[in-house]
């Protein structure tokens, strides 16, 4: 069960190697929803840029915000996509999110 404004603790993880400390933009991009949907995953799920400190590992959450009315039952899909821009790296990582309307 996943209600607007709850979060969801520790999507995946993210492990800085270097030296120095690493600034990761992320965002979430849509690949397919129900045809009748207004809106992707993007907008079902929000996360946050993340700034992970020399030679350390964070955990990365992920926050439903979406409004009920909005929604249409079905298949969502998307990657979230980790960029880090000083070393020009790029990444995704899948994502789904179902909605069943009962």
């Amino acid at each position: 069960m996943l209600d607007s404004g709850r979060t969801i603790a520790n999507i995946f993880t993210i492990t800085n190697k270097t030296n120095q400390t690493l600034n990761v933009q992320i965002t979430i991009e849509n690949t397919s929803r129900p045809a009748l949907a207004l809106v992707g995953i993007d907008y079902i799920l929000g996360i946050s840029n993340q700034t992970i400190a020399p030679n350390t590992t964070k955990s990365v959450s992920v926050t439903a915000q979406f409004l009920p009315l909005l929604k249409i039952g079905g298949r969502y899909t998307g990657n979230i996509v980790l960029k880090d821009v000083v070393n020009n790296l790029e990444y995704r990582v899948p994502v789904e999110v179902v909605i069943l309307l009962i």
